[in-house]
């Protein structure tokens, strides 16, 4: 890591950027592993076999880094519930717009070996602002099996 006086705390913001793209997902998995743990307490469960999860393509989560910080993470017992073992099956919701101006739903195109969608005009009448989205964003907890 170099210093250069530049981004936060005069660090390079390019050395820092892999630190912060790996937090996201350590936070995103402990939130997941709450969710499931307080769920499966809740039906006296003390095994937590799978976590199946939504997430839009909006929220730009590393596949990688959060089945990672998952393992990691759920090699504990809280409340009572073992999550060691337990398996993490994440879904990439693609993301799909509606043009202000004409309505036409589209699922705009992502750029070559970018994956981040930073233009999308409409492909019917070329509008480049003003879409809503309509998928793709968030996350949500959609199966949790425990035993």
């Amino acid at each position: 890591m170099r210093c250069r006086g530049h981004g936060p705390a005069g660090l390079d913001s390019l050395a820092v950027l892999p630190y912060q793209t790996h937090m996201h997902e350590v936070a995103l998995a402990g939130s997941i592993l709450d969710i499931a743990r307080e769920e499966a307490e809740k039906h006296s469960a003390r095994r937590l076999i799978l976590v199946r999860v939504r997430c839009g393509a909006l929220a730009q989560v590393e596949p990688e880094a959060l089945h990672l910080a998952f393992e990691s993470l759920a090699r504990t017992v809280a409340g009572g519930v073992d999550c060691a073992g337990a398996r993490l099956e994440l879904l990439i919701e693609p993301l799909r717009l509606q043009c202000g101006e004409c309505g036409l739903a589209f699922a705009p195109v992502e750029p070559a070996g970018r994956g981040v969608i930073v233009f999308a005009p409409c492909p019917s009448c070329g509008a480049e602002f003003g879409h809503t989205p309509l998928s793709g964003q968030g996350q949500i907890v959609e199966t949790i099996e425990a035993e």
